[in-house]
């Protein structure tokens, strides 16, 4: 649906966002962002590193970029199968190791692997291609703040959303940065066992799932409890006890 999107909007400044539960989601249920951002994300501009093995694909990672990313571009309409089959593949696979992920589609020019690290098409000459930054992050559980910094497809894709006036005066991009590293961007080595899976999935090879054990250490007594009441059970009423239609 967000490939489709961007394929029908022809305006450069839309993108589609997505953010998984456990990724900052606003609510418990899947859902699209659409925002119309009159701005370049700075990192359609960055080099990126091709994913091991499989050609087409990308990462991109600190120092390139603020937070890891595999990136998947649509580089015609004869592609647009396979992008959605990479794309389909990626998403299971992080699923499979309940990594929560953050998605961002955007307008770039080609990919590049080679040259500046900061490459900025002033003058349109390129084409521009629907591409997909897909950030597995840190899994964060508990509330969501409604008025904090929560690094989410908008933020590690850029765009800095303040809600309240007084981070807006005083954020800097240190600071800003800092929330992205300790909430969002993954320890190196579980990264790159995250290339390694996806390259191995991509070619069409079977990947072990990792056995994942849930840990609420550092959860306090009210997020505890807010995460208890999310799973209560609910007992609908016995059939005997409904009224009877006549």
């Amino acid at each position: 649906m967000g490939t489709d999107f961007m394929l029908l909007n022809h305006d450069e400044n839309a993108h589609i966002l997505f953010n998984s539960l456990l990724g900052h989601a606003s609510v418990n249920h899947l859902h699209l962002h659409s925002l119309p951002w009159p701005y370049d994300s700075e990192i359609v501009f960055r080099r990126c590193e091709p994913l091991a093995g499989v050609e087409g694909v990308f990462t991109i990672k600190p120092p390139q970029w603020i937070s890891q990313a595999f990136v998947f571009q649509l580089t015609g309409k004869d592609h647009y199968d396979k992008f959605l089959d990479q794309l389909s593949i990626c998403v299971d696979l992080l699923l499979s190791h309940e990594q929560s992920h953050n998605v961002f589609f955007a307008r770039a020019a080609p990919i590049r692997v080679e040259g500046e690290e900061r490459e900025e098409d002033r003058d349109g000459s390129k084409p521009l291609r629907v591409t997909a930054y897909f950030f597995p992050r840190i899994n964060m559980m508990g509330p969501k703040p409604p008025t904090n910094f929560n690094p989410a497809a908008a933020e590690l894709a850029g765009c800095l959303t303040a809600y309240t006036y007084k981070f807006f005066d005083s954020v800097t991009e240190q600071s800003a940065l800092r929330v992205v590293t300790e909430e969002a961007q993954l320890p190196e080595h579980i990264f790159e066992s995250l290339c390694s899976d996806l390259s191995e999935a991509l070619l069409g090879r079977k990947v072990s799932i990792p056995r994942v054990t849930p840990s609420f250490e550092g959860l306090t007594s009210p997020e505890m409890d807010e995460l208890r009441d999310s799973f209560s059970s609910f007992d609908p009423p016995s059939p005997s006890r409904l009224p009877q239609r006549r």
